[in-house]
Formats: C-alpha cells, sequence, structure tokens
C-alpha cells in the first residue's frame, strides 16, 4: 500500500486531494500552516469566540481526520498578519517548506505532493530518498505570468521564477487544472507525459440552481473573486461604464483583496462585496442574471463552475482555464480577454435576449454537473493508484 503525504502552507483545493488519498487509505499525512481542529486545544477554546472560530473554519475540511493533518501556522502569521510583507506567500512557502522537508527526512514514505513556491527544498529530500516527487500546479507556467504583468507594467519577482524553475526541474510529474496550464509547461519543454490533466469540481450539494429566472428589465450581472488587474475586472468596468445610461443594469462584485484604486475609479458603477461564506455567496449567485469573469490569467477559475452550478449562463475568457468546460454558445460564451468590444457585445446579447439567459443557464448546469468534487478525487486517486 503506498503511503503519500500532501503539503501546502495555504489551502487552495490541496484539502480536496488529501481527502482523496484519506478515502483510498494511502494518506499518511497532510502538511498545512493554519487549520481548525474543533476537538483539539486550543482549537476547542475558539468556540467560545465565534468571531474567531468563523475565521479559523475558512481553513477546515471536516471530512479530513485531524490526526493526518500536521499544522505549523507561523510562517502564515509572521508574513501576513505581523510584518504585513507586500509578497507574503513567497517567504510563508519557503520557511514552510524548510518546515516540511525536516519532517521528511524522519518519515517512511512513496510519493510526495507540493505545490508552487513550497516545494523545493522537500523536492530534494525526496530525491534524496528516491521518493515519487509530484508538483499539483494550479496557475500558468511563471514565464507567461510574466509576460502577461510586463504587458500591464506590472513587476514580477525574479524570485519567484528562480524557485518555480528548480521545483519544476525536480518534479517526476505536474497535476495540471486545465489546457492552458498544460500548453504553457509544453512551451517551456516539460516533456508532456510527465503532465496530467484533471479538472477541478464544484460542490453540487451546496451549489444549487436557481429555481426562477426573472424577465424584469435590470440585467444582474455577477463578478466573483478578487478585484485585481490580473482578473479583467477592469475591463468590464470600461465596458459597463459605457454602456451605463443605455441599458438598465445592475453589477455586483464580490471577492476579497480587492485594489482600491480600481473601485475608486469606477465608484457609483457597482455594488462591493467582500468574504462571503458559502451560503451567501450562493444567494448572491441565484439573485444575479449573468456571470462574467473576464479574466487576464488564471490556471482554472472555480468560480466559473460555482456559477454554472447555481444556473448562471457565463462570458469567460479563453485564457481563464475554466474556459475547458464552458460549450460556446450553448452555456454561455468564450472570449478573447483583451477583446472589449466582443464582452460589450455578449453583454448586450443577454440584455436584449432575457429567454437566452435561462436556456443557457439550464444548460450551463447540466454541464457543471459532470465536474463535481467527487469526479476530481476519483480522478486523483486513479492517477496516484496506477504510478
Amino acid at each position: 500500500m503506498k503511503k503519500v503525504i500532501v503539503s501546502h502552507p495555504g489551502r487552495q483545493h490541496s484539502h480536496q486531494l488529501a481527502y482523496a488519498l484519506q478515502e483510498g487509505k494511502i494518506l499518511l499525512k497532510y502538511f498545512t500552516g493554519l487549520w481548525y481542529k474543533p476537538d483539539k486545544f486550543p482549537y476547542s477554546i475558539l468556540k467560545k469566540i465565534p468571531q474567531l472560530e468563523k475565521e479559523f473554519k475558512k481553513r477546515y475540511f471536516e471530512k479530513i481526520n485531524p490526526d493526518l493533518v500536521s499544522v505549523n501556522p507561523f510562517p502564515e502569521i509572521k508574513y501576513r498578519f505581523i510584518l504585513k510583507d507586500k509578497n507574503p506567500w513567497l517567504k510563508i512557502g519557503m520557511e514552510f517548506d524548510r518546515w516540511v522537508s525536516k519532517k521528511l527526512k524522519k518519515l517512511d514514505f512513496d510519493i510526495f505532493i507540493g505545490y508552487e513556491l513550497s516545494s523545493y527544498q522537500s523536492f530534494k529530500v525526496c530525491k534524496e530518498k528516491n521518493k515519487i516527487c509530484i508538483y499539483d500546479l494550479p496557475s500558468i507556467a511563471y514565464s507567461f505570468q510574466k509576460e502577461i504583468f510586463g504587458k500591464y507594467g506590472k513587476e514580477y519577482d525574479e524570485r519567484e521564477i528562480e524557485i518555480k524553475k528548480k521545483e519544476l526541474s525536480l518534479a517526476d510529474y505536474i497535476i495540471v487544472p486545465s489546457e492552458i496550464v498544460k500548453e504553457s509547461l509544453i512551451k517551456l519543454n516539460i516533456p508532456e507525459r510527465k503532465i496530467v490533466k484533471i479538472h477541478y469540481g464544484v460542490d453540487i450539494s451546496k451549489f444549487l440552481p436557481k429555481e426562477k429566472y426573472d424577465k424584469d428589465k435590470i440585467l444582474k450581472i455577477l463578478f466573483v473573486g478578487q478585484v485585481t488587474w490580473r482578473k479583467g475586472i477592469e475591463n468590464l468596468m470600461k465596458v459597463l461604464k459605457e454602456l451605463k445610461g443605455k441599458i438598465n443594469f445592475e453589477f455586483n462584485i464580490a471577492g476579497g483583496a480587492p485594489e482600491r484604486e480600481i473601485l475608486e475609479k469606477y465608484k457609483g458603477l457597482y455594488n462591493y462585496y467582500s468574504f462571503l461564506p458559502h451560503e451567501k455567496l450562493v444567494e448572491l449567485y441565484k439573485r444575479n442574471d449573468i456571470f462574467v469573469f473576464p479574466s487576464l490569467i488564471e490556471g482554472f477559475g472555480l468560480v466559473v463552475l460555482e456559477a454554472m452550478a447555481c444556473g448562471l449562463p457565463v462570458i469567460v475568457s479563453n485564457k481563464a482555464g475554466s474556459s475547458d468546460i464552458v460549450r460556446d454558445g450553448i452555456d454561455g460564451f468564450i472570449i478573447p480577454p483583451e477583446d472589449i468590444n466582443s464582452l460589450k457585445e455578449k453583454i448586450l446579447y443577454f440584455y436584449y435576449n432575457r429567454e437566452e439567459i435561462e436556456r443557457m443557464g439550464k444548460n450551463a448546469n447540466e454541464q457543471a454537473r459532470k465536474y463535481t468534487w467527487e469526479k476530481y478525487r476519483e480522478n486523483i486517486l486513479k492517477f496516484i493508484k496506477e504510478l
């Protein structure tokens, strides 16, 4: 029986991967940063402090056996909350990686699965012990990220490139969530035989389809995600600013870590919601008519799958990995991320063809149901067991 270790300083989708291995009885250890263990001290005290407990529950997945979870929250606490570092995840990842690599030297295992900026030292230990290294890569390759950053006059940290290069060079296999990530690696001359594409999933027990499609004159448009230039939200704002007064719409944004200058520049154009728990987010999806995600650079936008599961047709960029699962003209539309005219045209299409919102929305829900977390876990476990 294989023994597998998963290591991630944050969370992303790593808890779903760890749970897949736990279901297959091959998870040896899940190393992570902050993690809520409700029945363990000192976490049990949090039940008396609801606000703190709520924050910790963001890093929690009740299905994972807490005895298999080993935590080191100090890098994140230090760089994110105390020092408030400009690029915290680089330093968090490096420090966390050093901690995990020391643990690996004392453990007997077969396979190690790590993530960006937090695997180099751990991979080196794996190579010394002749163990399999798997790189779970959620984003497109560093060279293409740097290219996009440069195009928009943004600075890309060269230290990240060096670490990512080393991690990729040591990986025996690389798990990617979309075709765009796979292609970016092939262009870096990574052998295709090392790349395994497994799409992420959605929890269809939580993200339920809307029951009623309003056909009133207000088109309710939704964007969910970080309010940052990389998500293409400024292009969306430009289109809506141009359409203001010409059509009747309501624009809603839900997402954390906003770039305040973008929000300030387009003040009065939108309703903004910061972090929302799942139940509130589902309500927001259902209250809206269409979902727009014009990301300039994205490995896989989970929010697109969530919106589709809730019965919303989507307008998504072809640079967002989730465009893999969207059927153009059936579940919504796929557009080039910087094509302002195409974005405007598709928004107007839904405005003037309200019956298409329900038709495409129901199609989108059916399509999303093929991409569940259960299916993701099944595919991950199959891949690991066949190694």
